[in-house]
């Protein structure tokens, strides 16, 4: 890569030096540092080892085309000049820091390492995003694939029928959305294994009454509003008023309460 670029601060405008000069002629900082940026680039094909010999601060200032900034650089120690033997000599602090042909082969050396830093970090969140989303697919697979063949309560194996697994599958997610992840293969199996003998309308239906009761687990409709309907005529016979229906109940099951 050509090396015909100089390195800037991005708060160059703030520094105490450039403020300083900016007051002293009269001027903005942001102007300053254009002129800096001249002077610098000026420095950066005409300086080598740190001076330039030959040039005096009136020439110098020619070619910046602003009078006084130079004074205004030696100042605030940006430059430095004198005339040895009558020769002119110009001085710049820190210039193989800075300026010269080393400093800016270190410095595309760090932004080559930020960059793969950078590569590199971004490659781990991929492979960490991906490697996410495969222990997820594998999961749901694996919950399909049970989901489509249980084990009854007798240890005979049958196929489940597609009523009762979109039903499942529709409880897994509104647990998911509940709790923060979807019931495991136990509770599943459990689930089934108590409700074996419900048909898969029943199934189906209880799930749906369930979800939208934001129940915990699985109610069962039939119970719950003979159990609701027999409190208010009891109720209503004891004291002749009618009452509201009590909170509809849950079946005791080891399965998907949290």
């Amino acid at each position: 890569m050509s090396m015909d670029w100089i390195k800037v601060r991005e708060c160059i405008h703030e520094d105490p030096a450039v403020l300083r000069m900016a007051a002293n002629l009269g001027t903005r900082p942001e102007h300053i540092v254009g002129y800096c940026v001249k002077f610098w680039s000026w420095l950066s094909r005409n300086c080598h080892a740190g001076s330039v010999t030959g040039v005096t601060l009136v020439s110098l200032e020619c070619v910046l085309n602003l009078p006084g900034f130079c004074d205004e650089l030696c100042k605030v120690g940006w430059l430095e000049y004198s005339e040895a033997d009558g020769e002119p000599l110009i001085k710049i602090p820190n210039f193989e820091r800075h300026l010269s042909q080393g400093a800016k082969a270190r410095a595309l050396a760090r932004n080559r390492q930020r960059s793969a830093r950078s590569q590199s970090h971004a490659d781990v969140t991929e492979m960490s995003r991906i490697a996410r989303d495969k222990s997820a697919t594998r999961e749901r697979e694996r919950e399909r694939e049970y989901i489509h063949t249980h084990t009854r309560e007798d240890g005979s194996s049958s196929d489940l029928d597609q009523t009762r697994a979109e039903a499942v599958d529709r409880w897994c997610s509104y647990r998911e959305v509940q709790t923060g992840q979807r019931p495991a293969d136990e509770v599943i199996s459990a689930i089934l294994r108590e409700r074996a003998a419900w048909s898969p309308e029943q199934f189906s239906a209880a799930v749906d009454f369930s979800i939208a009761r934001q129940a915990k687990s699985i109610l069962d409709p039939a119970i719950s509003f003979e159990k609701a309907a027999a409190e208010r005529v009891s109720h209503q016979r004891s004291s002749g008023k009618p009452k509201k229906p009590s909170s509809l109940p849950q079946l005791a099951t080891g399965g998907f309460s949290e």
